[in-house]
């Protein structure tokens, strides 16, 4: 009798500690190995159903950078869900499809999470953004539902179509698409294919229900996005090569790390990622643009054209196409049509400063600098940090020879791009048609320190020390140009000048010849080698040099070469 008591008693202890648990909220996901796995490489290593989508994608928030613990965040998901399981238990809702409501309310009229309306800032992108700052992108908020579900044990998987992201209940017998955008609200397939033009294709990865490793390929995708818009290329490279590497079939994935090779001036690897893109999504305009772009890069501009054109009958009103077609016809010399171009894309979009911007170069190259200047201001009256059109508005000013307006428009620019080479170099510019040698020195010792192998910098800072008498500096400034374009003639005649000035006339006759061997036409070479040779004694080189100076053009003293005959015939 006792040994029965005895068993009844741990029995019930054991079934009191179970029910413990279960009080405590034990959460659905518990026992998922992609919990206690914090390296998005050993997560991707796991089986699909022990990816925990929550973790995983706090992981990819670390490598984007976090003021607080993967566990931290991990422990407000946790929070989150236990309050929902909490509100399901009170009004007696098991964890199906009745459950949809009881989410929606509490994510979004309890904690006011919200959508944004664009995604301006990377850091929306995240779901540690949406869980800190209670607002975020479709991919962001919907990952946010997948980790509440998968923690309260729902059948809810992620749904990409063209450019967006929403989330499903399945459990494969009822069907509901949630979007997350819009406070939880539901939409039919239909909708999504008729709005985000979905392939036809159903054997593509839009419109069904994506593995967890797909869901983070949707997230690299944007995480590479973010790099880029941060000016970090070889993360963005990582972080898309990621994307297409474990969501192939992910269009955008292809697109977009395309966009990073013709970034890096690969156009031979951007199109193969383009062709890959269009050949899952015939119907994206932008591809075909980027492709575009890609092929003008590598002087296809025919083709170039002929994808550019077909953007336009998928979207008519894609202004990027237009600004496409306008670059490519200017490149090949037809600036009437290239301006027709832009005036189309203004006309769609009046309020784009990139189009006038782009309106306003055209006119500058052109030499109708009153046309570049209203276009640069009106630029520059709707955005008046458009770092081109400021930049414009100075070089234009420099063409007109307004050396006032051109030295405050310039120094506007520099000051929105610190480390904008254009705006020092054209500064120096003026600087020096000012008679300003130590501001123009000083503006290209400027671009050196953004640029160490800028060849124009170094050259243009030597003849800033000949101006001023400092020819061991000058000659120093060109001998640096030199290491980096050794093949320079005009720099290694300025080089010999300089020695020439410190009364090295053997240098500066190397020099002289040095360059003549590159241009042999160079006529102020020829007649600066006559003199050295003249300095050194070698009077029949001389009187050769500067009669082959004379037949160039160049206008030689008369009595010089009488002179130096006379020293042949002593």
């Amino acid at each position: 009798m006792r040994r029965f008591l005895y068993a009844f008693l741990i029995l019930t202890t054991l079934t009191l500690c179970q029910n413990a648990a279960n009080a405590a909220g034990t959460l659905a996901n518990s026992r998922k190995d992609g919990l206690r796995t914090y390296s998005i490489e050993r997560t991707l290593r796991l089986d699909d159903d022990e990816i925990d989508i929550g973790t995983a994608a706090l992981a990819l928030s670390r490598e984007w950078g976090t003021r607080k613990l993967v566990n931290s965040y991990r422990r407000e998901i946790d929070d989150i869900a236990e309050d929902i399981l909490d509100l399901m238990e009170d009004a007696h809702v098991p964890a199906d499809e009745r459950a949809i409501p009881v989410i929606n309310k509490h994510l979004f009229k309890t904690l006011k999470i919200k959508a944004v309306p664009t995604a301006d800032d990377p850091e929306d992108l995240f779901l540690h953004s949406v869980i800190e700052k209670k607002r975020g992108y479709c991919l962001s908020l919907s990952v946010l539902y997948m980790a509440v579900a998968e923690r309260i044990g729902m059948p809810v998987y992620g749904v990409v179509v063209p450019g967006h992201f929403f989330v499903r209940y399945d459990d494969g017998r009822t069907r509901i698409n949630i979007e997350t955008t819009s406070g939880g609200a539901t939409a039919t397939d239909g909708h999504y294919r008729e709005k985000f033009k979905v392939p036809e294709d159903e054997n593509t990865i839009y419109l069904r229900n994506l593995s967890n490793v797909e869901t983070l390929g949707c997230f690299f995708n944007n995480l590479g996005n973010s790099y880029l818009n941060v000016g970090e290329v070889e993360n963005a490279q990582w972080a898309l090569e990621n994307a297409v590497s474990i969501a192939p079939d992910l269009a955008e994935g292809h697109t977009n790390l395309g966009n990073i090779y013709l970034e890096k001036g690969w156009p031979g690897h951007a199109m193969e990622q383009y062709r890959i893109a269009l050949d899952i999504l015939p119907t994206d305009a932008r591809t075909y643009i980027n492709y575009g772009h890609a092929l003008v890069a590598d002087s296809y501009d025919n083709r170039a054209i002929e994808l550019y054109n077909t953007a336009l009958e998928i979207d008519p009103s894609s202004t990027a196409a237009l600004q496409g077609l306008a670059s490519t016809y200017y490149k090949k010399g037809m600036v009437s049509t290239a301006i027709e171009k832009l005036q189309a894309a203004s006309a769609i979009n009046p309020d784009s400063a990139d189009i006038h911007s782009q309106l306003g170069e055209f006119y500058r190259q052109d030499n109708k600098l009153n046309s570049a200047l209203f276009h640069y201001r009106k630029a520059v009256r709707l955005d008046n940090e458009h770092f081109k059109s400021v930049l414009g508005l100075g070089m234009t000013w420099l063409d007109a020879n307004d050396l006032n307006n051109a030295l405050s428009e310039l120094r506007k620019a520099a000051a929105i791009k610190p480390d904008s080479v254009d705006a020092h170099m054209a500064l120096g510019l003026v600087f020096a048609r000012l008679g300003r040698t130590q501001d123009e020195a000083a503006a290209y010792r400027k671009v050196l320190g953004i640029d160490p192998s800028n060849v124009s910098a170094w050259a243009s800072l030597g003849n800033a020390y000949m101006k001023t008498e400092q020819y061991p500096r000058a000659a120093e400034s060109y001998r640096s140009a030199l290491e980096i374009h050794p093949q320079n003639a005009n720099i290694i005649y300025n080089l010999g000048v300089t020695y020439s000035k410190l009364e090295d006339h053997e240098s500066a006759a190397d020099c002289y010849l040095d360059s003549l061997r590159i241009d042999p036409e160079l006529a102020e070479a020829h007649f600066n080698l006559a003199v050295s040779f003249y300095r050194l004694a070698n009077y029949e080189q001389a009187i050769a040099h500067a009669l082959n100076a004379k037949e160039l053009g160049y206008n030689i003293p008369e009595d010089f070469v009488k002179n130096m005959r006379s020293r042949v015939n002593q």
